[in-house]
């Protein structure tokens, strides 16, 4: 694609093809002799573009993603020659591919939110794109024994303390609950989920939303306390009565 004019040394046309750093010597002559001139020539590739779809790539732990293998999208001319990543230090489980750009495996770490630069390079320069990798935890299953809870006033229970069934792989990390007003006596473990303690109050039948968190999300489960009065026991004395009429 590049030509040289003979008749006045000119170098002109566009290139199409990859070249090599070639050295030249131009000579130029008349009936005095011969001067020369010195240029090198290259031909870069062209630089594509590069992007990840998804930017923002949220696994959970132990789990396959449907995500990956993450593969670059290249749009525009020229071959990616050689990828490079600005930050090698990625979940356990997940691996980068040098050589075509893919990020592929299965987690095996919770991984906060953390933005990798990926470079793909050729001769013309370097395309740079962006993602985010986060590894959330598993989600276990919370559940109750008991979903009602009929307690006696000023009395302990064998109920108490109720604490949640955990099960499944992943760690509860907070526990809430959506009506923080309980029986006067009775508490809610905000870092275990447990209820516990002895009613000292009547309490009507309500329901209450109890909801375990992690980075995996929420799992929620319905328990209901009624705190009913304790039965007096009575007696009559005398027990036998005789009257006269």
């Amino acid at each position: 694609g590049l030509n040289f004019g003979s008749d006045n040394g000119t170098i002109w046309g566009t290139p199409t093809e990859l070249w090599a750093r070639t050295a030249y010597m131009v000579y130029a002559n008349n009936s005095g002799g011969s001067t020369v001139a010195y240029l090198n020539i290259t031909v870069d590739d062209q630089l594509p573009g590069i992007s990840y779809s998804p930017e923002n790539v949220t696994m959970t732990n132990n789990t396959a993603s449907s995500d990956l293998p993450l593969v670059p999208s290249i749009t525009g001319s020229g071959v990616i020659t050689s990828w490079e990543l600005n930050n090698t230090t990625l979940p356990a489980g997940i691996s980068f591919g040098a050589s075509n750009g893919t990020f592929y495996g299965t987690p095996t770490e919770l991984w906060n939110t953390t933005a990798y630069m990926v470079w793909g390079n050729n001769s013309g320069g370097s395309a740079v794109a962006f993602l985010n990798i986060t590894v959330d935890d598993q989600l276990p299953t919370v559940s109750y024994s008991a979903s009602v809870l009929t307690l006696i006033n000023n009395t302990a229970s064998s109920d108490l303390p109720h604490s949640p069934n955990i099960s499944g792989a992943g760690a509860i990390t907070t526990w809430n609950l959506n009506n923080t007003n309980l029986p006067s006596g009775l508490a809610f473990g905000s870092n275990n989920g447990t209820i516990y303690g002895i009613p000292n109050q009547l309490w009507p039948t309500t329901s209450y939303r109890i909801w375990a968190n992690n980075t995996g999300g929420a799992t929620s489960s319905v328990v209901s306390i009624t705190v009913i009065d304790q039965i007096p026991t009575f007696v009559y004395i005398p027990e036998n009565i005789t009257l006269t009429n």
